[in-house]
């Protein structure tokens, strides 16, 4: 019986414990393009990340010609408590304009940290910010 009570703590010990992140969490921005753009790519919507300590660039985008599409850059681990700066715009031809609807969003760890939509025909389609890893 001792056994079993054993068994069963041990057991919902390690359910309910979060797992340890080391003072890491993985970061990654994904892109979703609804349709194509009428300039190929001269169209463009871009998320850029950068970070400087540790010094890190990763970006996700898309361009007239290829979308509709989704996208997902590259996953860093990067320290709990670094800030990282965003940059994001789309453009139509030359000008802050969106071709499409786009959802750009940043993840860190498992959460949605940011989410910034656009509807087609939406104007000054640019926005920078800074998150924190947390």
């Amino acid at each position: 019986m001792k056994n079993v009570l054993l068994l069963i703590l041990g057991v919902f010990t390690f359910l309910g414990c979060e797992k340890s992140n080391n003072g890491f969490k993985e970061v990654y921005a994904e892109i979703e393009v609804k349709s194509s753009g009428a300039n190929g790519q001269l169209d463009n919507a871009t998320l850029e990340l950068t970070s400087q300590n540790p010094q890190t660039f990763f970006a996700v985008g898309a361009h007239g010609a290829n979308s509709p599409m989704k996208g997902k850059s590259s996953v860093y681990s990067m320290p709990i408590g670094s800030n990282l700066t965003y940059n994001l715009y789309i453009m139509e031809g030359l000008q802050f304009r969106a071709w499409s609807d786009v959802t750009f969003k940043i993840v860190v760890g498992n959460k949605v940290k940011l989410v910034k939509k656009y509807n087609k025909g939406d104007l000054n389609c640019m926005e920078y910010g800074n998150i924190i890893v947390d």
